[in-house]
């Protein structure tokens, strides 16, 4: 299941109930509610900075994946052999 920031209101059950564990924890772990619920509000932060960096990282793969490929067609029919002439010396001449 993916929700990202458009869905993250406390209308969203999800969200809602990962707000609600966070700042729960937050307060068994014996801090004051306010720093609780700033607690709470970083990991709901932190899940969704996660998720935004996964979803920018596949497109951006995506796109790098589609050049690559479009170079790998076009430099299939570039005629590499063709374009520079080597003279190759005989064996012991090179030496001199």
């Amino acid at each position: 299941m993916y929700s990202l920031s458009e869905t993250v209101t406390l209308a969203d059950p999800l969200a809602a109930s990962r707000y609600n564990q966070a700042l729960g924890n937050a307060l068994t772990q014996g801090h004051p509610y306010n720093e609780a619920a700033q607690m709470a509000t970083n990991t709901l932060y932190n899940t969704l900075q996660q998720q935004s960096l996964l979803l920018a990282l596949k497109e951006i793969l995506g796109y790098l994946l589609v050049i690559s490929l479009c170079i790998a067609i076009v430099s299939r029919f570039i005629p590499f052999h063709k374009t520079v002439r080597v003279t190759f010396a005989k064996t012991g001449d090179d030496m001199v």
